[in-house]
């Protein structure tokens, strides 16, 4: 079999789960373990599988970067009298005092044995036995009751309530425990010489209870506070000093202040800079909510009628206009240059597609309150919305076919600003 000619150095798995091999308890074990592992000793533990590999949740991990060792490569077992096996399960085997044996052999292991993982040696030693005695119980002592001699105090006693009352009494309480219950107290706690023995139980006397207790004369009454002696208050009301008299003071004659230089303010300052660095105020770019030719031909209704070519209304042609355009929302400008023919009369018209827009509850008004380049107040946008439209026929025929309203009110995308200078050196270009 092919062995791997430069192994990983072994690494020790801090995470040993050892139970109470011997007396001594869990951590004892531990420490020892872990004092072994790095001595390169692996010690067998009685009642207890070892397992050496590659993988992380063995015992001993080692070989972590080669794969000659494998994951789960051997255990050690306890054998029936008393000794350990290794019992292996990789596929390189594992040389025992400079023996190779394969895969699946079980092989006796005895202390300060040799074993080759591959490379990776360790030592085996085998676990000391220690018998459990007295020595290893915790404080307090607890002995046996077979154990307690007649020579100690605790004897002596046990014995003497034994033979009296027929009992004994367990773990130092007024608790009387029959002679033919002594062989279920397996244990007893042995009481200091100096103790004195347990009293028994007295019997409720009414008599003693009922009596109140007389009396004791001898005991003192309690000192009375002293008074304050008089002398003190006289000298207190001699040093007190009266009361000033509540009198208003004169007014003084105010004299005349020197006119102050007048400073000037933050917003004067900032008035200053705006015009030096040509900043607008946003409130100067605020147009109003309609213009004056909107409010003009909203006074009165046209005068002029419209003819029309189709000869329905002009609501039919606007709604049409909008819904067959590709324009979300329009200005009024847009839809007369959609509606109305060539060479009318643009006021006219203007006033009769307006009073429509404002007058009519299908069209909906996008309010712009911006101004454009030129300094002028930015034209409203209109939409068709067709579940207000009163008409049941232009609403089961458009319809479908026209955006919604939160759709054409969602964005306006035309605005206008300044530029604000925000370095010296910026220049407009």
């Amino acid at each position: 079999m092919a062995l791997a000619a430069t192994p990983a150095a072994p690494t020790m798995d801090a995470r040993l789960h050892i139970g109470n091999g011997r007396a001594g308890g869990a951590g004892e074990i531990e420490a020892e373990w872990k004092q072994a592992l790095s001595g390169k000793t692996i010690m067998g533990l009685s009642g207890r599988t070892v397992t050496i590999g590659r993988g992380s949740s063995n015992m001993v991990h080692i070989g972590s970067k080669t794969t000659a060792v494998s994951r789960r490569h051997a255990t050690i077992v306890g054998s029936g009298s008393g000794g350990f096996e290794l019992c292996i399960s990789g596929l390189n085997g594992v040389r025992i005092n400079g023996e190779l044996h394969v895969a699946g052999a079980r092989v006796a292991l005895h202390s300060n044995d040799e074993l080759n993982f591959v490379g990776i040696r360790f030592r085996f030693r085998a676990a000391e036995r220690v018998d459990v005695g007295d020595d290893w119980w915790p404080a307090p002592v607890r002995k046996r009751v077979a154990d307690v001699g007649p020579h100690t105090s605790l004897g002596k006693r046990v014995r003497g309530l034994t033979s009296e009352a027929g009992g004994i009494y367990q773990n130092s309480t007024d608790t009387l425990v029959g002679a033919e219950d002594a062989a279920h107290a397996h244990f007893i706690d042995d009481l200091p010489p100096s103790s004195p023995p347990p009293m028994p139980l007295l019997d409720f006397d009414e008599s003693v209870c009922g009596d109140e207790p007389e009396p004791n004369d001898e005991l003192p009454e309690p000192a009375k506070p002293a008074p304050l002696p008089k002398v003190a208050v006289d000298v207190d009301k001699e040093n007190a000093f009266p009361p000033k008299p509540n009198v208003a003071p004169a007014k003084a004659p105010k004299r005349a202040k020197a006119a102050a230089p007048r400073v000037k303010r933050d917003d004067d300052m900032m008035a200053s800079l705006r015009e030096l660095l040509g900043i607008v105020d946003p409130s100067e770019c605020l147009a109003d909510s309609i213009d004056s030719d909107t409010e003009a031909f909203l006074t009165a209704a046209p005068a002029q009628p419209l003819s029309l070519a189709h000869g329905g209304s002009l609501a039919d042609l606007l709604v049409e206009s909008m819904v067959f355009s590709a324009r979300t929302s329009h200005t009024i400008s847009d839809l007369l240059r959609d509606v109305a023919p060539a060479g009318a009369d643009a006021r006219n018209w203007r006033h009769h597609v307006t009073w429509t827009l404002f007058h009519t509850r299908c069209f909906g008004r996008v309010e712009r309150r911006v101004k454009d380049a030129s300094d002028r107040r930015a034209e409203d946008r209109w939409y068709y919305d067709a579940a207000a439209d009163a008409c049941p026929v232009r609403r089961a025929n458009f319809g479908g076919l026209a955006r919604t309203a939160r759709r054409c009110t969602l964005r306006d995308t035309q605005y206008f600003f300044k530029q604000v200078p925000k370095l010296p050196s910026f220049r407009y270009k």
